[in-house]
């Protein structure tokens, strides 16, 4: 059997299997409603600053991470955590 025969029937083996795999996970997940992701709890901004010349003298990038985890309504809400 020559070495290129060889490796084409390894390589469409191989390409079967990650499609049934695919079938499978994707046939797992058919019943079940669709989650969407959360929205991100960031933001990120980015500052150039520029002098009279044109160039580029600064650059600044700003990351804003958010904590919320809980409405503020649903806070006041809830009892007072026990000492």
């Amino acid at each position: 059997m020559k070495l290129g025969l060889f490796a084409c029937i390894v390589a469409c083996v191989g390409v079967a299997h990650v499609a049934v795999i695919f079938l499978i996970s994707h046939w797992r997940t058919m019943g079940q409603p669709y989650i969407p992701p959360p929205e991100p709890t960031f933001t990120t901004a980015t500052y150039h600053f520029v002098d009279d010349k044109g160039a580029e003298v600064k650059r600044v990038k700003e990351f804003t991470v958010s904590t919320e985890f809980i409405d503020p309504d649903k806070a006041k809400a809830a009892p007072a955590p026990k000492k």
